[in-house]
């Protein structure tokens, strides 16, 4: 009861410290039960006033020890808990168990909907590691067991920043860019054939060699997506240093979209029939 009661002064304060003077939409969806969680916005990156109102909000802090987390982590404090913390830019529970570690992230994943990193460097750090979605483990004088466990393992933990910003951003361009050219190339392929069938009365005679169809994706396409894969850098590492906002184009999937499947796909089209009737030409 006295964990509630705190967690309803602390609601009561932010919201006559911050929302209250600002009677925009943040205030209303604040004031209605602490929903939605929606940290990003759907549409874009312009600067609108419920930005502002966050911004106002991370200002605020929150230090917890493991006894009073014991508490707000209950079923009928948990919305209570994760309404308070969203609205602090930092959040630290100090003298917390690796179960209470575990379920906290467990609780920003669940009720948020985004991508959760963990990041530690002990034994006690192993539970919060694997119930992330990304774990990172740093080699310290700890021992190995969390970078045995993690996803990615670090030195220092300066190296956060380079791992998040440049390396995250190349991956995910890189992963991005390969699939859509693996769909690209294996829809125009396949659309080619697919023509060719109407053409031919739909008499299952082939139109390329079977030893092209066998290399096709074995060997004559698979260079530049290996390329891609591994050696492709949209951005350089200073500019995606100095531009964190760069980051953010992967939160909202901005290259692998929706828009762009079906802009590939109507690409595909065309160059399928235009494919087709060289062939034919070159055929006869």
């Amino acid at each position: 009861e006295a964990c509630a009661v705190l967690l309803e002064e602390s609601l009561h304060y932010i919201q006559a410290k911050f929302f209250c003077s600002s009677g925009d939409q943040s205030t209303k969806t604040f004031q209605s039960n602490f929903a939605p969680f929606e940290m990003y916005p759907s549409s874009s990156l312009s600067t609108t006033s419920s930005h502002t109102s966050h911004f106002v909000v991370h200002r605020l802090g929150l230090v917890i020890d493991g006894r009073t987390l014991a508490y707000a982590l209950d079923k009928s404090l948990e919305d209570r808990f994760l309404a308070v913390a969203r609205s602090c830019r930092s959040v630290l529970c100090c003298r917390s168990t690796p179960l209470q570690k575990s379920m906290v992230v467990k609780l920003v994943r669940n009720k948020l909907k985004v991508m959760t990193l963990a990041i530690g460097d002990g034994a006690n750090d192993v539970s919060m590691i694997q119930v992330a979605d990304v774990g990172v483990g740093i080699s310290g004088q700890e021992g190995m067991q969390a970078v045995m466990a993690s996803d990615f393992a670090l030195p220092r933990f300066r190296y956060l920043q380079k791992l998040l910003l440049v390396h995250g951003h190349w991956c995910y361009s890189r992963l991005a860019n390969m699939i859509l050219y693996f769909f690209y190339k294996n829809a125009m392929f396949v659309a080619t054939v697919f023509w060719y069938q109407f053409y031919c009365g739909f008499s299952g005679s082939a139109m390329i060699d079977q030893w092209y169809l066998i290399f096709f994706n074995l060997m004559f396409s698979a260079f530049p997506q290996l390329i891609t894969g591994t050696l492709d850098k949209d951005v350089s590492e200073e500019t995606l240093q100095q531009l964190p906002q760069l980051y953010v184009n992967g939160q909202n999937s901005e290259v692998q979209s929706n828009i762009v499947s079906q802009k590939i796909l109507v690409i595909n089209s065309f160059l399928s029939v235009f494919n087709f009737w060289v062939f034919s030409f070159l055929k006869v």
